[in-house]
């Protein structure tokens, strides 16, 4: 990777990124292959049925939807891709998460890759740990807000997890492999 691999200027995104919105995140619930989309809540992934991807349902269970390789379906997506993989000189994949007000999808985690985290719309709370916690307790972090593109870039191996407060959360999840 470039010394200069997140050095981006997330403003260079947004003719990318500008037109998704919730209504965008339904209409693809509809239209992406299965194996593409999860329903997430606490960590844990939920069976489904079509009827229950709307917004009342997701927001009343506290259920995030997750858009696996959203890139894949979405030919503006697999332009930025594209521009992202070439900047960088890595292979990328891009995620879509929304999760409903005072929610939790995912528990506390890392990854085996670098991401690069959007925000596209709403806000999201993050916690970063650090590397050495054995415990078990993740109470040594504390929440820091992203909010409409702002964005936060996460090294492989680097202990997370995010929630949501009042607000919902939109965002875009960059893997860098």
């Amino acid at each position: 990777m470039k010394e200069t691999d997140f050095d981006l200027d997330v403003r260079n995104l947004v003719p990318y990124i500008e037109n998704i919105d919730l209504d965008y995140v339904f209409q693809r619930c509809r239209d992406i292959n299965k194996d593409q989309l999860r329903l997430v809540k606490n960590g844990r992934i939920l069976e489904y049925k079509l009827q229950d991807l709307n917004l009342t349902w997701i927001t009343n269970h506290k259920v995030t939807i997750v858009l696996d390789a959203i890139d894949t379906e979405d030919t503006v997506l697999c332009k930025l891709r594209a521009l992202l993989e070439n900047l960088l000189e890595r292979t990328v994949h891009l995620n879509l998460y929304f999760t409903p007000p005072n929610c939790q999808g995912f528990s506390v985690h890392s990854d085996q890759h670098d991401v690069l985290i959007v925000q596209l719309s709403g806000e999201k709370y993050w916690c970063i740990y650090p590397k050495d916690i054995e415990s078990g307790s993740f109470d040594q972090s504390f929440p820091f807000r992203l909010k409409k593109y702002e964005f936060l870039r996460i090294s492989k191996s680097v202990i997370h997890g995010a929630f949501t407060k009042a607000e919902h959360s939109l965002h875009l999840t960059i893997g860098i492999h």
